[in-house]
């Protein structure tokens, strides 16, 4: 297996995951949609370092939908509660403990996906924001029926081993009684 395989699967990629990865590129690309609608792509470089995010992820969305966009909707089957987070790869983390989850692209979303999500989904929403500078992950709590940041020190879900991301995700579901 070559590094970058190994880098998609330390992630959390999974073969059932709705990604498409190109092997000889080596980028991924996670399909963005607007409820059922795919309008867009996330294009993810794994070799550009953190300090280029501008190269490490692109956003490729229809302007018409932007606002409503997200990736994971493919991936929720309609029970138990709906996860929102930031980023695909946390998304990925919480689809891989069989919770439906998608990833919102931002922590400020726009109030058209918030008056969307209460419109139509008919399940409790539960948001787990990032740890940022300012608080500025917070903002995703918005969205959500409960809101709740990852544990210790943490910045993100997408740093929460399988194991660890389980019991948070348990921890949640036994405070809120679901």
């Amino acid at each position: 297996m070559n590094e970058f395989n190994e880098h998609a699967i330390a992630r959390g990629l999974k073969p059932w995951h709705n990604v498409w990865k190109d092997n000889t590129t080596e980028l991924i690309y996670f399909p963005l949609y607007s409820g059922t609608k795919l309008v867009g792509l996330q294009k993810y470089n794994w070799k550009a370092t953190t300090k280029e995010i501008n190269r490490r992820y692109c956003n490729y969305i229809n302007k018409s939908y932007k606002e409503c966009t997200a990736y994971g909707w493919d991936n929720c089957y309609g029970h138990g509660p709906l996860f929102i987070v930031e980023g695909v790869w946390d998304s990925l983390i919480i689809n891989n403990c069989w919770y439906d989850c998608i990833a919102v692209l931002c922590n400020d979303a726009h109030k058209q996906l918030r008056s969307w999500l209460k419109t139509f989904i008919h399940r409790p929403i539960i948001t787990i924001c990032d740890k940022d500078e300012n608080n500025a992950g917070n903002k995703l709590s918005k969205l959500g029926d409960y809101s709740f940041t990852c544990p210790n020190n943490k910045k993100d879900v997408g740093e929460l081993s399988h194991d660890e991301a389980n019991e948070f995700l348990l921890t949640i579901m036994n405070k809120i009684n679901l």
